[in-house]
């Protein structure tokens, strides 16, 4: 199993932060995780504990797909989701910290290759690390933006 951890600090207020990061989580991931090509919420009403969605993805030249639940959600402090099908079980965590009126977002991540591609876990492991870094450095870049 792959886990990485990131941390960036916003200099937003936090429920500014959480609406783009969180709230707004269907609309905006694309914008902020480049290998993110859609994101779309399959459930009814606004994002929350329980909704569901689906996400096309481009890694390694090749789109994937998959379903996902959100399993926590409690505003301006945590966003939590879990794939329900796709090539990969994959489970992220993003927390929200309020500091005056900086955000401090963390999201941690694992990621369980399936079948196969279980071999190639060592190789994936850095790009893994890599692209969870530089989408962090998006959000913050987006949201002070």
């Amino acid at each position: 199993m792959l886990q990485h951890q990131a941390s960036v600090t916003v200099k937003k207020p936090v429920d500014q932060v959480f609406k783009f990061a969180g709230a707004d989580y269907v609309q905006n991931h694309p914008k902020w995780d480049k290998k993110c090509v859609s994101t779309t919420l399959t459930s009814s009403g606004p994002l929350g504990a329980g909704s569901t969605g689906h996400e096309v993805r481009k890694q390694g030249g090749r789109k994937q797909e998959f379903d996902f639940k959100v399993s926590e959600f409690v505003p301006n402090k945590k966003l939590a989701f879990e794939t329900t099908s796709g090539p990969a079980n994959f489970a992220s965590v993003m927390t929200f910290e309020g500091m005056g009126g900086e955000t401090k977002v963390t999201m941690a991540a694992k990621l369980q290759l399936k079948g196969l591609m279980s071999l190639m876990a060592p190789m994936i492991g850095g790009s893994f690390r890599k692209e969870l870094d530089a989408s962090m450095a998006e959000l913050k870049r987006l949201t002070e933006a």
